[in-house]
């Protein structure tokens, strides 16, 4: 992942507006919702527009020396990951091409929530949240790649000259930021999509199956490209998803109600309270 998640994600702040419209009168419609639009805004604009600043300096942290690669041995690699190491460098430019190209694409078709007339009357309250999980999620990212050092698979290809194994940004491999992105996208969508609607429960697991399509093909592209391991995928795709579903969860406005009634029965006077959560 780089700082062009930023610039996508800022580029849907943009667009939004100029193209939804107005927010409807409160006192008409009140949102599934509840966003501080001044406050969880200036957050995501602030933090979205720092983030360049943020990979460069994760970018340099995750450098690998000459010395550190000849160190690398196959071997090392546990079981489960350890097939990664066998795609071929023929194929790492198209599936680098690819995993970018689905992760902008997902990203961007969180516009397509707005073709709903009730989720378009919420707008400014889907783009601030939207803007919020990016964020969280980027930061989360961070916090892994600057916490683990753990090479990428290209690292080890022999096959390689030394310069392509070599510098920055090749120690980063846990987790899958592009993984991870794609699924904050496209599981968002599916929240927001269903707090919006009452659907059965198959029709939500439909929905959340589909969203797991566009990350989990993201992920494997990712791998395909020498850039990631199994369970930098893995991780990617679960702490995405978790992101975009978490972030409008807490933002839902929940229905809190205590409803006390009365009771008299055989000369005995008393209440009996229900709490709805």
């Amino acid at each position: 992942m780089s700082s062009k998640l930023s610039l996508v994600v800022m580029l849907i702040f943009i667009l939004s507006s100029p193209i939804i419209g107005q927010k409807q009168d409160s006192l008409k419609h009140q949102s599934v919702y509840k966003v501080n639009h001044k406050i969880e805004i200036g957050i995501s604009v602030v933090g979205l527009l720092t983030l360049p600043q943020l990979y460069r300096i994760s970018d340099k942290n995750a450098s690998l020396s000459e010395n550190d690669v000849l160190k690398l041995s196959p071997s090392d690699v546990n079981a489960f990951d350890r097939p990664v190491l066998n795609y071929s460098e023929k194929d790492y430019e198209k599936a680098q091409d690819i995993s970018d190209n689905l992760m902008t694409g997902t990203i961007l078709a969180s516009a397509l929530l707005f073709l709903d007339k009730e989720i378009r009357d919420d707008w400014l309250d889907i783009v601030a949240m939207f803007g919020e999980a990016h964020l969280a999620g980027t930061m989360l990212h961070q916090v892994s790649v600057f916490s683990v050092r753990r090479a990428r698979p290209l690292a080890y290809n022999t096959n390689l000259p030394m310069d392509m194994r070599t510098g920055e940004n090749m120690s980063n491999s846990f987790y899958s930021g592009h993984t991870s992105t794609t699924a904050i996208s496209s599981f968002f969508i599916a929240k927001v999509y269903c707090d919006y609607h009452h659907l059965s429960t198959w029709q939500k697991i439909g929905i959340y199956a589909a969203a797991t399509i566009p990350p989990a093909t993201t992920g494997y592209y990712r791998m395909k490209a020498g850039k990631h391991f199994r369970t930098d995928v893995l991780m990617g795709l679960f702490m995405g998803a978790a992101t975009g579903i978490l972030v409008p969860e807490f933002h839902k406005r929940k229905d809190h109600s205590l409803t006390v009634l009365p009771i008299y029965n055989n000369g005995v006077l008393g209440a009996t309270a229900c709490l709805k959560i």
